[in-house]
């Protein structure tokens, strides 16, 4: 019994724990039973609602930026407007005949194209000026520098410039032959006879006894000297290289060589072949003198090469003699940078080895056992051969060229000596001037003896008032104590292109200098003429 007795109360305590459980379940979690709450149900999707409405996460994940979001490339000049994205950078569409750069100095762009084009439309009788190739860019409407060729005679190294070759001139149509309209036919003192030049110029053939002085002055009763020879030179340069002649005389580098050839200061050189029994002269048609076209076959020593001229028999003739300085200087040619004479005409000129001198007639006033040689390479004259040296001969025929005759006077204060066989007139006097470029504007700007017309002279000019007569002192004028002068003319070589200009020493030798001579600042000077 009392067994029984505590498994009832057991048993009621179970139930009583039991019931209050479940009470309390319906009473706190079940808002059916709650008095305050809605009777409507509460599906799943609210209960989800309500979860998201109360949780903190964060809004849906942003688009991502790439490099060309921001379309960078609507506003690139010759970009079609679309962006290329790339890994880390973008590239700009570019319309046709450009090139995506990038970001260039500039910024980023659309770069015009480059391409090599060949020259066309070289007329006949003519010659590309430097370049028969031109680089290309493209402009947005066409290619430019144009391939099409003009004619000019400056110096471009992107431009398709032709002139005509040395024996034609551009008549505004065409390269013409000089005598093709017979311009000698009414030149006074002359036998009609027209005979093409050098760099499109014409020679008249004379009446006897006188000479062709240009178109300008005619034929007159002047024999020309060394100083009325153009040198031939035809370039315009600066310290360095080829440029357009300068037009004005108050800009830099006005006042060379080639330009006062062009301007008729001097006279072309005009050469002629002619054969007789098989041997071959070369007749100079300003001087009249005859020369030997082939050098002797051997070298000589001074005395032998003198015998050699006196004793020849070359084609049909016998008065051959060995030349004097001043007379072999006038067929010198300096438009080139090998040879400086001309061997279309003389055919077998030495240019290396030991016989690269030729012999002259003249002594050194200092020493009269060293004679003046000719360095045909480079167109100069030494005096450093003795008689005893070994070098070859080329000899001429015909009566000498004048020499230097010096009438000196005072004009408004200033002195000067005008030459009588040249027709030039010359300061007395002379400058210190340490470069090229001031030498040139220093003459250009001279006013003196009431004349503002005054030039630096070119080679030929200035070596003209040597005296090479042993008897007598070199030079006529005053002069400094040492060193030389500038003349106008570029000497042009192929190792230091263009830098240099011709100088003549005070002993009469001639060499040249750096043109801007910051390596030497030896005091050279200036002497000018007009």
């Amino acid at each position: 019994m009392k067994k029984f007795f505590v498994f009832l109360m057991v048993f009621i305590l179970f139930a009583a724990v039991s019931c209050g459980s479940s009470k309390k379940s319906a009473t706190d979690d079940d808002p059916v039973n709650d008095e305050d709450t809605d009777d409507t149900e509460i599906s799943d999707e609210d209960e989800l609602y309500d979860e998201e409405i109360e949780t903190d996460e964060p809004d849906a994940d942003p688009v991502e930026e790439g490099p060309c979001s921001a379309n960078p490339c609507k506003n690139i000049e010759n970009s079609t407007g679309e962006c290329i994205p790339g890994e880390n950078d973008y590239s700009c569409k570019c319309k046709e005949n450009y090139t995506w750069e990038g970001y260039a100095w500039e910024g980023p762009r659309c770069k015009a194209d480059e391409r090599k084009e060949k020259c066309t439309g070289l007329p006949e009788n003519a010659q590309w000026t430097k370049v028969s190739e031109v680089t290309q860019t493209w402009n947005g409407e066409e290619w430019e520098p144009s391939a099409t060729a003009v004619y000019s005679e400056e110096i471009s190294y992107n431009r398709c410039y032709f002139k005509c070759l040395p024996a034609y001139f551009w008549d505004g149509e065409k390269c013409a032959e000089p005598c093709e309209n017979e311009p000698c036919k009414d030149i006074p003192n002359a036998t009609g006879t027209c005979f093409n030049s050098t760099a499109g110029r014409y020679i008249c053939e004379c009446d006897e006894n006188y000479w062709w002085w240009g178109k300008r002055r005619g034929c007159i009763a002047q024999k020309p000297a060394l100083a009325n020879i153009c040198t031939g030179l035809y370039s315009c340069c600066n310290n360095g290289g080829e440029i357009e002649c300068p037009a004005e005389n108050d800009e830099v580098f006005y006042g060379q060589d080639a330009q006062y050839a062009a301007d008729g200061k001097c006279k072309q050189q005009s050469l002629e072949l002619k054969t007789v029994s098989d041997e071959t002269i070369v007749i100079d048609k300003n001087t009249e003198l005859q020369w030997q076209q082939t050098i002797s076959k051997k070298a000589y020593n001074w005395n032998d090469a003198f015998a050699y001229c006196e004793n020849l028999e070359y084609a049909g003739f016998s008065d051959w003699r060995m030349p004097a300085p001043q007379e072999i200087m006038t067929i010198v040619l300096y438009s080139g940078y090998s040879t400086s004479i001309d061997t279309a005409y003389f055919t077998d000129i030495p240019v290396s080895g030991s016989g690269n001198y030729l012999w002259t007639s003249a002594f050194y006033k200092n020493d009269p056992e060293r004679v003046w040689i000719f360095h045909p390479n480079k167109g100069f004259t030494y005096y450093l051969a003795t008689k005893s040296s070994i070098y070859n001969v080329m000899c001429v025929r015909g009566k000498g060229l004048p020499a230097a005759n010096f009438e000196i006077s005072d004009v408004s204060g200033d002195t000067i000596a005008k030459d009588s066989s040249s027709g030039l007139t010359w300061q007395k006097t002379y400058t210190e001037i340490e470069t090229w470029k001031d030498a040139l504007a220093y003459c250009e700007n001279l006013e003196y003896a009431g004349f503002s017309d005054w030039r630096l002279p070119n080679k030929n000019e200035l070596a003209s008032i040597i005296n090479y007569d042993s008897d007598n002192d070199s030079w006529p004028l005053d002069m400094p104590s040492d060193y030389g002068f500038w003349t106008s003319t570029t000497f042009f070589s192929s190792s230091m292109t263009n830098e240099l200009a011709i100088v003549i020493e005070i002993d009469g030798k001639q060499g040249y200098m750096p043109k801007h001579n910051k390596f030497y600042h030896y005091p050279y000077h200036v002497r000018c003429v007009r």
